[in-house]
C-alpha cells in the first residue's frame, strides 16, 4: 500500500458521468481526498459518502477535491449518487488499477476494497493514510484535520 510522504503515480479514470480525469490535472493546484470504500448503498458506505456529502463545503475551504473510488460499475455509481444526492465524483475501478496502485483491494479472493482513505497534498505527497472498516465519521474528520495541518 502506499504510504505517508511517497509521491503517487498519474492516473486517469473515468468518473460516474462519463468525463476522463487525469491526476495530474490535479497536481500544483489542488489537494486530493482520495476515498477507497467497497460497495455502493451499503449502509456504511452510505453513511461515509453522506458524510462526505455534508461536509463537502469543508474540504473546498481547503482547497481540496474529493474523488471516492469503489469497484461498482459506472451504472451503479450514477444510482448511489442520484438516489443520496452525493456532490462530489465517483470512479468506477472496475479493471482494478486505481486499486492495486494503491494496494486497497482485499485479500482471500473476495471482490471488494479496503475503506483507505488518502490525504495528498497539492504537491502531490501523501500527507495521511486513514484505516477504519467501522467507524466512517474518522475519516471525514482525520482527513479535514490534515488539511488544516497543510495550511501555512
Amino acid at each position: 500500500m502506499l504510504g505517508v510522504g511517497e509521491k503517487i503515480p498519474d492516473f486517469e479514470a473515468t468518473t460516474t458521468q462519463g468525463d476522463r480525469i487525469k491526476y495530474s490535472d490535479f497536481v500544483g493546484k489542488r489537494n486530493l481526498v482520495l476515498f477507497f470504500y467497497p460497495k455502493d448503498d451499503s449502509p456504511g458506505c452510505t453513511r461515509e459518502a453522506c458524510y462526505f456529502r455534508d461536509t463537502k463545503d469543508e474540504f473546498e475551504k481547503r482547497n481540496a477535491v474529493i474523488l471516492g473510488v469503489s469497484l461498482d460499475t459506472e451504472t451503479s455509481h450514477q444510482k448511489f449518487q442520484e438516489k443520496h444526492n452525493l456532490n462530489f465524483l465517483l470512479i468506477s475501478d472496475k479493471k482494478k488499477e486505481l486499486s492495486q496502485m494503491f494496494g486497497v483491494l482485499r485479500l482471500g479472493g473476495l471482490l471488494l476494497l479496503k475503506r483507505v482513505t488518502f490525504i495528498i497534498d497539492k504537491d502531490n505527497i501523501i500527507r495521511k493514510v486513514i484505516h477504519s472498516e467501522t467507524d466512517m465519521h474518522t475519516h471525514i474528520d482525520t482527513a479535514l484535520e490534515t488539511l488544516d495541518s497543510l495550511k501555512g
